[in-house]
This record gives structure tokens, sequence and C-alpha cells, in this order.
């Protein structure tokens, strides 16, 4: 029986919101959570660490695991629902051991839910004719929803809900996951199939790997120190949480839009265009940071140096990892971008704030930028290589 194309690109877009508002209660507050706790600032920088560094081996494993199994939506329910349970662990958790523990079991589920979901989605969007681009703004939806409505909350209610809501969440998740059908088996001509080496190998792929790579070593300096940055100065903290809302609003409108066009002008020049933009916004960041109206502008760049990369990588990942290999190329490019990238990128940039600026940190992310540009309008190529 063949699923209604609107109820299934509903479901995808549910799952993208509930994903992404987990993400929304997480960055900004879980650390304030866990220095309620009585956490010191080492153990909550080791605890954070331990999940942001699985996800450099973790996604590529269980891409090879649903690859190789070819039942990836049943491998994304059960990773959701171990995901609901092991989490709830989290509050319970005693002592610094056990935290870290529970978090390395949540780490562990958590990392095979959305590169293979991006596969499963790009798997039934090539048979119902959806728009990736509108769907997955869903996600941003959820998490601006989840910034905007959990500060608002907690100036109310006790911070200590907060792994309760982030279960609520995962189990929004679960649920939609489990309703959710396999997408349809994708035909692969016997001359197209490659091996994963063979095609880590191919130029394109290896330029794609090394952009991702780039664009999110010059972003960790944002996810990670962007608040500190305003603090710095002067911004109130409400007025940052609202920042960081307004870019991803920003990125939701292009969501709307990145499809139609990749289509006009290419996915090579639109990602191109969106790293150029990325060095310009870490460029003038140290010179507009007092002045809001330009400070805005610049955040108004998330639409680009994320929205349209992201549409952009997915794109190319797409043709670039066909059938059989399209798990392990999403978990490519969770690993070396989010994982490789955003892990020596924040290591560093705790580095150049300490001993050169914090100023430094974004005329270093420019630089940064600027390598990927080059490499994309060098190396990336629309047409097969």
């Amino acid at each position: 029986m063949t699923a209604d194309p609107r109820r299934l690109h509903r479901q995808l877009a549910s799952y993208y919101a509930a994903f992404y508002a987990v993400l929304g209660a997480m960055l900004p507050y879980f650390g304030l959570w866990l220095a309620g706790r009585g956490y010191t600032p080492i153990q909550i920088g080791v605890i954070l660490s331990v999940h942001g560094g699985m996800r450099i081996v973790l996604p590529v494993f269980w891409g090879w695991v649903a690859d190789r199994w070819g039942q990836r939506m049943r491998l994304i329910r059960v990773a959701s629902t171990v995901s609901m349970f092991s989490f709830m662990a989290v509050p319970l958790s005693g002592d610094f051991s056990a935290m870290i523990v529970a978090v390395i079991v949540f780490a562990l589920a958590w990392n095979a839910t959305m590169p293979q979901f991006e596969a499963a989605t790009l798997g039934h969007l090539l048979h119902t004719g959806g728009d990736y681009s509108r769907i997955r703004l869903w996600g941003s939806v959820g998490f601006v929803v989840a910034v905007v409505g959990l500060g608002w909350l907690f100036d109310g209610v006790s911070l200590e809900w907060l792994p309760w809501i982030m279960v609520a969440f995962i189990g929004w998740m679960s649920l939609q996951a489990w309703q959710i059908p396999e997408p349809p088996p994708q035909a692969e001509h016997r001359e197209m199939v490659r091996s994963l080496w063979q095609t880590l190998r191919r130029p394109a792929v290896l330029a794609l790997l090394g952009v991702c790579f780039l664009s999110q070593l010059s972003f960790a300096p944002y996810y990670s120190f962007f608040s500190l940055y305003l603090e710095h100065y002067g911004y109130s903290k409400s007025l940052t949480g609202l920042l960081w809302a307004f870019g991803v609003v920003i990125e939701i409108w292009i969501f709307l839009h990145t499809g139609a066009l990749i289509r006009r002008f290419g996915a090579q020049i639109m990602m191109t265009l969106a790293l150029a933009s990325t060095a310009l916004r870490w460029g003038l960041l140290p010179l507009t940071v007092e002045f809001l109206p330009g400070l805005l502008v610049l955040q108004a760049l998330h639409l680009s140096s994320f929205g349209i990369f992201h549409a952009c990588a997915i794109h190319f990942l797409q043709r670039l990892f066909p059938g059989s290999l399209q798990g392990r190329g999403q978990a490519l490019y969770v690993a070396v971008g989010f994982g490789v990238g955003g892990a020596i990128g924040s290591a560093l940039a705790g580095q150049v704030w300490e001993w050169q600026s914090p100023d430094a940190l974004y005329y270093w992310a420019a630089l940064v930028a600027s390598l990927g540009t080059l490499l994309s309008a060098r190396f990336l190529q629309d047409r097969p290589d």
C-alpha cells in the first residue's frame, strides 16, 4: 500500500521539528542545568565533549549498519526509542561518573537517528517528488520554538524540568518514527554501483568533504563562543537569545526557496556563494558587534551560511552517494563536518580567545571560510566526475 504523500510529508516534517526541538533545549540550557546540579565548568566541558566527540565515529558506523541491513526506518525507530529511555537516566544520575555513562549510552543511540533519517527522507522524496527544503525547514521551526518558549518558561519554572521536557521531545520523535514507512528501494544500475572506498577517491567527493570540514571549522567559534562574545560586549542574555533565534528564523524563510535556487543556478554556485557569505559574516562581526543594526544584518546571513549551504550539501550527498551508499554519505557529512570540524574548531577557538583576543577568533574563522569558498569554486562539480 502506497503512503499518502501529503501525510508522509507531514510526518517527516514532524520528526525534523521534534529532533531540532531537542537541540533547541539542549544547546542553550543543558549546560545551565548541569551547573545548577553543582557540576564544575571543567566537568561540564567533559560531559559536553563526550557527547560531541562521539559524533566523529558513531554516525559512520550506524550508516554502515543501515546500508547493510537495508531497514533504515527500523533502525531509526529503535534508536529514537532507546534515546528516549536512555536520556531518562540523565536526571537520575547522582554523580559525575554516572552522568558520563548516561551521556555515552544516550549518544550511542542518538547518533544513529538524524543522518539515517536524512537518507530515508531523500529516499521517500525521490518517489513522492516533494521539496526537501520545505520539509527540513520544520526542524528550524522546532528549534526556534524550543529556544524562545523554554527561555520564557524557565523564567517562572525551575530548570530542573529541562531533562523531562527533552524526554518528551524525544518521545515525540519516536512516535513519528514508528509511523513513517521504509522508503522504497532505489534501483541501481550495475555500472553505477561503486564501493565506499571507490566513491571516497572521487575528486568531487573529497572536495565536498573538505568544504564541509572547513565550513564547520569556521562555524565552531559561533556555536561555542558567540553568546560569550556578545556578553563580552555587554549584551544581555535575553537579547543574545533573540539574536540566536533571529538567525534561525531567517534560515526557515530561505528553506522555502533553496530548491528553486539550486535548480536555477546550480548547487556549486549556490554553495560557493554561501561560503563566501560565511567569510563575510565572520570577517565583519568584530567591526559591527557594537552596532545592533549591523549585527542583525550579519545574523541574517545565516540564511546562506547555514541554510543554503546545508541544502546544497544534501543535494551533493544525494548525487555522490547513490543508493546503498546514501546512509554512509549522510553519516560522513556529520562526522567530517560537525564531528571533526566542530571538535577541532571548538578546541582551537578557546586557545585563540585566550592567547590572542575574542575579535581574532572571528578573523581566523573568516579565513577558514574563505579557504572553503576557494575549494568549492575550484573543485565541486554539478555534473558527475
